[in-house]
């Protein structure tokens, strides 16, 4: 074994050199168009407008999901928060009980890592599910058992059953089963009933997620612990996710908000359709941290409440070439010569794309911010989308906010510290693009999972202790944070 049995075990760790690394699927002949992308519904732009009001950049965001899990890894950063001092830790399980599965663990990372590239090739959707199932959760699960209780055997935490969850698991017939064979915490495909306000919704399906991780099989709340979205990656492209961490005018408007949440009129950008699935889908399911991929690249991200937003939005941004440190613009690039797309899928214009009421809202075409947004990285194939988008504006049925913007210190001091600046500053947190590829990317993902059951416990105690969101101060602190602001104002 490639780790001690008093260690975590972490994945690739039954592997000679520790490194378990996914494949990148390929598109096959027969496969879906490039128009299935989904359309938030009404509910979903409804909540963007109250709570996705920003996006973020942590920084190190992922080097902290790294370091939570693996005690041995090389470490520079302050305040760091690891796994092994996690209080009110549940007893490990039994030695017999994680031999087993450990022996399971190695053979399914023997066989992953024997899989020649591009073994697999997706079709549709459905199939990127397949790949994740069998890829990433399946794997993941077993690694749960090999550090937590079994929950589904502990008492029920429903006070009585109603039409969609239930007290208790049944079989086939219909019977309640006392004794079972089921094991949580673990990754599982969300029923709607999971997703609360979004379930019963016209067109309710753009707001439910891919997987979702249940520290409790029952249901209640602050049972879903974490979430993970998949895409191909035809219809949600690379440089689409670029981007967002650029401030591409169709994801942040001049005024560094997302584009369409101070107005409700959003655009049909793909990426400014995917953050308001992800931000109303994690809400919904009460998660405090989820991962999105497409298949080719990925990006982890969390609920911001705004909280000393001050701060962060007082400082300089960082540099647009600084935004995006683990992959250089050849992985980024599209590799077909097409940029993100800012109108319908049928080629129309969008509702939205008119003629604009706010001048503030143009991007603009000052010579020296394009020369700042489209520095050297920047691709050919982005600076033509750049260039198209140039054209693009919206027009607005509310007047644009006016006025100067309050400070923290003055509504705190006239009581008002909860609105409206908290309301204005939230938003999203992402972290840095990291390839499907990347060696360190199921680790991320492990220690996504065990920092999101552990997030409870550790507002029980210490210095987290009645925190509302711990993984924010676990995984982003306010003095890594970068606000992230459109590309044409730097």
């Amino acid at each position: 074994m490639g780790f001690e049995i008093e260690d975590l075990p972490l994945t690739g760790g039954t592997l000679e050199d520790r490194i378990l690394a996914l494949k990148i699927p390929v598109r096959g002949p027969v496969s879906t168009t490039k128009n299935a992308v989904t359309r938030p519904s009404d509910t979903t732009n409804g909540h963007a407008r109250t709570h996705l009001r920003r996006l973020y950049w942590g920084k190190n965001f992922i080097d902290r999901l790294l370091l939570y899990t693996d005690s041995k890894r090389p470490n520079v950063l302050p305040n760091v928060f690891r796994a092994a001092d996690c209080p009110n830790k549940s007893p490990l399980p039994s030695f017999a009980s994680i031999m087993p599965v450990l022996s399971q663990i190695s053979n399914q990372e023997a066989n992953q890592a024997r899989a020649k590239e591009h073994e697999a090739f997706l079709t549709s959707n459905a199939s990127v599910g397949d790949e994740v199932s069998n890829k990433i959760t399946s794997l993941i699960n077993l690694y749960l058992r090999t550090r937590h209780q079994n929950t589904s055997s502990v008492t029920p935490r429903i006070p009585q059953d109603t039409a969609a969850i239930r007290a208790s698991f049944k079989d086939s017939s219909g019977n309640n089963l006392p004794n079972h064979n089921v094991f949580s915490p673990l990754w599982l495909r969300p029923a709607p009933a999971l997703h609360k306000e979004i379930a019963n919704t016209r067109n309710s399906k753009s707001g439910l997620t891919d997987w979702c991780l249940v520290a409790y099989p029952d249901g209640r709340p602050r049972s879903q612990v974490a979430s993970i979205q998949a895409f191909d990656f035809w219809n949600y492209s690379t440089p689409d996710m670029k981007f967002i961490y650029s401030g591409h005018p169709s994801i942040i408007d001049k005024r560094n908000f997302f584009r369409g949440s101070r107005f409700g009129v959003f655009n049909d950008a793909v990426a400014n359709k995917l953050l308001r699935q992800l931000s109303a889908s994690i809400h919904a399911l009460q998660c405090p941290i989820g991962f999105f991929t497409n298949m080719e690249v990925g990006f982890f991200y969390m609920p911001y409440n705004g909280e000393d937003a001050d701060n962060i939005i007082a400082r300089a941004p960082a540099k647009l070439g600084d935004r995006i440190p683990r992959l250089g613009v050849e992985r980024l690039a599209d590799k077909n010569g097409k940029g993100a797309n800012i109108t319908d899928r049928d080629g129309s214009a969008s509702e939205s794309d008119q003629d604009s009421d706010d001048p503030d809202d143009d991007p603009g075409t000052d010579e020296d911010s394009e020369q700042r947004l489209n520095t050297n990285e920047e691709s050919e194939q982005i600076e033509a989308v750049h260039d198209r988008a140039r054209s693009v504006k919206v027009k607005f049925d509310i007047e644009p906010e006016r006025g100067g913007r309050q400070s923290l210190r003055d509504q705190k001091e006239h009581g008002e510290e909860d609105k409206p600046i908290l309301y204005q500053e939230r938003g999203l947190i992402l972290s840095s693009l990291i390839g499907y590829d990347d060696p360190d990317l199921l680790r991320c993902i492990q220690a996504m999972s065990y920092i999101g059951i552990d997030s409870l416990k550790w507002t029980a105690t210490g210095e987290l202790e009645g925190q509302e969101q711990p993984l924010v101060s676990m995984l982003t602190p306010v003095d890594e944070l970068v606000l992230i602001t459109n590309g044409y104002n730097m």
